[in-house]
């Protein structure tokens, strides 16, 4: 989190406080908005503009007025561009694109007003490493993707703005408040209150996302039309400001995603977004105000499984949400440390190595490679992860003979297909066992191997792999990044077979950076990235699926229920499942049931449906138990049930109990803490 290089940053600030027009009221608050942000921009002991580089336009006459300063500054600027708007936000081209609005415009005359589009447009081309976009006017959300005739092409144009952040003071369905008598409109008061008072933590500045939340948080108490954000790669961590409210920073705090935050940050987080104050949650938990807010500050760490289960269901979520990270392998409950750490040295071996071995498996042949590792994919499509375990070090060491050897297949390119799938479904396997860092030196090699095939699809399927353990390890930007790198890369589809499976992949991409985005908190992205999937699901059939990417119709819906508990959102996540996936879910693999339900018994937790929860947790053991047993995640659901349940079923008690949860001396993996 850093503030932006003032030398190398430009700043425009535009109000349109006056109209001519009859049907347009004036809003002398705008011009309140202008001054008072110009003032906190330019004063060194929150930001740091140099005046010259800030530029002031009240009440723009023509798309000159307001797009000239912009333009010149996105010229000038190398490190920050920040371009602020507030004034009338129009609707125009039927209700669908926003307009900016001019002293001299008029409601329905569109050419009288600037399209936001060209503003866009003019920030494509800046070459500034962060362009931070605020608009305080209506339907402002419609800012946040642009309409296109191909929902594909609009996301992946949007997400090409490298560095992009927009914050938004409405929806795009929303009018933005200018409260009679207040000084500034809603959205802007908000954001210079938080501005100027700081927040409390042990944050030196308070990047965009940061003051994004606290300003949600401002708006939501006040019952107001609620702001929106996107956020571009790392552009929500560029602050504006200082924080004038900085306490001590605790040793082990450290700058990041979400993801990277400590567990008395990840509470703060929580309660603003659940828009709770310190007094009321600490009324829910049982503790002073002044515990929660040392709690939130770092200087007292909570370490015990009561406390965590008491916070975690006061802010309706469960444990793992709370705690951040896909949680790693506890060996306590795990009985795959054995084959894990076969798998470990086959992937330790490399093939300078593997030519010079003295025993090979003898003679690989193409066909009896392939049947391996089909056999292996239908093994992880059927959750059997105690057989895959034991069966994959052979494939591994088959598959690395198999490519180490001449002449043996039928084409020189299928030998680094079959061994990129083999290290695919490594990656996958060990991502669901919670060895997170091992999936991520297998989806490299995957990578590796991809690229030696030629093969851009299967090049971006193990990306998807590499995406998926960057993920699972708290990594979710470069996750994002890597899915959205290679959606740019594979570009248009056509309509011949290999366009249907470009298609496929690109889904499987969308899908992936969608999780991503909703482990950052990223709603408005999420929302452009769904977009996108939902249109590549219409655009053709998906019958044979070669790269095994999964992507279907179907799979959209269970992603889009699974990324709106990443978001904390449990009731929007149940309400998916029910009316979209419930119908549906016997048609998709085990694994995917399993892994399902689990997150839907995780979305049942969020909003305290206790009995819904067990019952999520008895429909895995029916059709996927290895998604219980083997994976850490599971592990932390079944103990965080234990503990609210009052009479749980006798067939839950037997699984905690065959799993070892039952014993007082079982670890809570993710922190090292013991209940009491």
């Amino acid at each position: 989190m850093r503030l932006p290089e003032f030398e190398r940053s430009r700043a425009v600030l535009v109000g349109t406080a006056t109209y001519a027009s009859d049907n347009l009221d004036d809003l002398p608050a705008v011009a309140e908005n202008v001054n008072s942000l110009e003032a906190t921009l330019l004063d060194t002991r929150i930001s740091g503009f140099h005046r010259e580089f800030c530029s002031r336009v009240l009440d723009p006459r023509s798309p000159d007025d307001l797009l000239g300063p912009i333009y010149r500054a996105s010229q000038e600027a190398e490190d920050v561009l920040l371009v602020y708007y507030a004034g009338h936000g129009l609707l125009e081209g039927g209700g669908r694109d926003l307009y900016l609005s001019l002293t001299t415009s008029k409601s329905g005359q569109f050419w009288t007003s600037v399209p936001f589009d060209h503003v866009s447009r003019i920030l494509l081309g800046s070459r500034a490493a962060a362009k931070i976009v605020i608009l305080d006017c209506c339907y402002s959300g419609r800012a946040l993707g642009i309409a296109m005739s191909d929902p594909v092409a609009e996301a992946v144009s949007q997400l090409k703005i490298e560095g992009l952040y927009i914050v938004t003071s409405c929806s795009g369905t929303k009018t933005s408040l200018s409260p009679e008598g207040s000084r500034h409109t809603a959205f802007t008061g908000a954001l210079v209150s938080v501005m100027h008072n700081g927040v409390k933590g042990s944050f030196s500045t308070i990047p965009m996302d940061l003051l994004y939340e606290n300003v949600r948080a401002l708006m939501q108490e006040s019952s107001l039309h609620l702001p929106e954000q996107r956020i571009g790669n790392t552009s929500g961590k560029i602050a504006l400001v200082r924080n004038v409210h900085k306490t001590e920073r605790p040793v082990d705090a450290i700058d990041g995603t979400l993801d990277d935050l400590p567990v008395g940050q990840r509470i703060q987080h929580w309660r603003q977004r659940r828009g709770l104050s310190g007094r009321t949650f600490s009324k829910l938990i049982g503790r002073s105000e002044s515990w929660v807010s040392r709690v939130e500050s770092g200087r007292i760490q909570v370490d015990k499984l009561t406390i965590l289960s008491r916070i975690a269901i006061a802010l309706s979520i469960d444990l793992p949400t709370l705690i951040g990270k896909d949680l790693p392998r506890n060996s306590y409950v795990s009985y795959t440390s054995l084959e894990v750490d076969e798998i470990r040295a086959r992937l330790e071996q490399y093939p300078t190595f593997v030519t010079a071995h003295a025993n090979p498996p003898g003679v690989i042949l193409e066909d009896e490679m392939q049947k391996a590792v089909s056999h292996a994919w239908k093994l992880l499509g059927s959750a059997a992860y105690p057989s895959l375990c034991s069966a994959l070090p052979a494939i591994i060491r088959k598959g690395m003979h198999f490519d180490a050897a001449p002449d043996n297949a039928s084409f020189p390119t299928n030998k680094a297909r079959l061994l990129c799938e083999v290290y695919q479904i490594t990656s996958l396997l060990l991502r669901n066992l919670g060895e997170h860092e091992l999936a991520w030196v297998a989806g490299e090699k995957a990578l590796a191997a991809a690229r030696r095939s030629g093969d851009e699809l299967l090049v971006g399927m193990a990306l998807t792999r590499v995406g998926r353990a960057l993920l699972a390890l708290g990594r979710a930007r470069p996750a994002f990044e890597v899915c959205l790198v290679q959606l740019n890369a594979l570009g248009e589809t056509d309509a011949s077979v290999r366009g249907k499976h470009r298609l496929a992949v690109t889904g499987a991409l969308l899908l992936d950076a969608a999780m991503a985005a909703a482990r950052i908190g990223d709603s408005a992205t999420l929302r452009e990235l769904f977009t996108a999937a939902d249109e590549v699901g219409g655009l053709a059939s998906f019958a044979d699926d070669p790269y095994y990417t999964n992507f279907n119709t179907r799979t959209i819906d269970l992603v889009r229920s699974e990324a709106e508990v990443e978001l904390g959102e449990g009731k929007t996540a149940l309400q998916i499942h029910d009316t979209r996936i419930a119908s549906i879910v016997d048609r998709l693999p085990r694994n995917m049931q399993g892994a399902h339900f689990l997150a839907m018994a995780r979305a049942s937790l969020h909003i305290g449906d206790v009995t819904r929860a067990l019952a999520m947790v008895l429909e895995v053991d029916k059709r996927a138990p290895f998604e219980l047993t083997a994976r850490p995640l599971a592990h932390e659901v079944l103990g965080d049930l234990y503990r609210r349940s009052n009479d749980p079923p006798t067939r839950f008690i037997e699984i905690i109990d065959e799993m070892g949860l039952l014993r007082p001396a079982a670890p809570f993996s993710a922190l090292g803490a013991r209940e009491g």
